[in-house]
């Protein structure tokens, strides 16, 4: 049935549906004979005073648009809430009632969320991690950086690596210079990081420390800073910087050959 109707304080009975108020359609709305009605593409179903709630098809996509200030809510007294792909045949978010909410990839669920917190398959890719608690993992991988250079000054982005390793023999002592530590660190947080520098027969070290540009003195382990490297092999630094207060650091450092 086609009805272009408008319909003001009156009693509308359709398939055994009484509705009493009012009903306005400006253009027409098909009601077949299963009890579906149909809607054009680009007319709305609106709710509210406002028009806050709508629901329409664009004729590329299908809308639900809340533009009223208050929230829209999703609501069940069911088991979940689902939003699925391909006619429920994959999964890509639930939330259980009294339970966990899922995240999918290709029907696969990859995050989880539990009493106690989160539960992640797979790999996780993030920016940074803040732990505010106890940290439990199986093992680590440290990032190393490779260079040739074999002289001038070295910048290390603690941002970047963990350790950072001269693969050529080092032609010149050398300064190294810890960048992105202060706008990283928290006061009482430290960092540690590795400097690896390969010796020739004639062997150099290095002599000169920054962190930011800004000279320190490390503290040395066995209480007597390098005066020479080793030759013939590679020297492993370590360098732990603490930040005791704004751009002021503690540098505690070691030397180690390695042949």
């Amino acid at each position: 049935t086609n009805l272009g109707l408008t319909a003001t304080a009156a009693e509308i009975n359709y398939n055994d549906i009484t509705t009493l108020g009012q009903v306005q359609a400006s253009k027409v709305v098909t009601a077949d004979g299963g009890g579906n009605v149909t809607f054009p593409s680009g007319e709305y179903l609106l709710f509210g005073s406002s028009n806050d709630l709508q629901l329409y098809h664009s004729g590329s996509h299908s809308h639900i648009h809340d533009g009223g200030a208050g929230n829209l809510y999703l609501d069940t007294n069911g088991t979940e809430i689902a939003l699925t792909y391909n006619s429920n045949a994959e999964n890509m978010l639930t939330a259980v009632g009294n339970g966990a909410v899922n995240l999918y990839f290709d029907n696969s669920n990859k995050l989880q969320t539990t009493t106690s917190g989160i539960n992640v398959t797979g790999t996780a890719v993030t920016d940074g991690v803040t732990v505010d608690g106890t940290l439990d993992i199986e093992e680590v991988f440290e990032k190393v950086t490779t260079f040739t250079s074999t002289t001038g000054t070295m910048t290390f982005d603690i941002t970047a690596q963990g350790i950072i390793y001269g693969t050529a023999n080092q032609t010149a002592n050398r300064t190294i210079n810890f960048s992105n530590v202060n706008a990283n660190l928290a006061i009482g947080q430290s960092v540690t990081s590795a400097v690896l520098l390969t010796q020739g027969s004639t062997a150099y070290y290095l002599n000169a420390y920054q962190v930011d540009g800004s000279t320190v003195t490390p503290k040395w382990s066995g209480g007597s800073a390098p005066t020479e490297g080793n030759a013939s092999g590679i020297d492993s630094y370590s360098f732990t910087i603490i930040k005791t207060a704004d751009a002021t650091f503690t540098v505690l450092a070691s030397q180690t050959q390695f042949a």
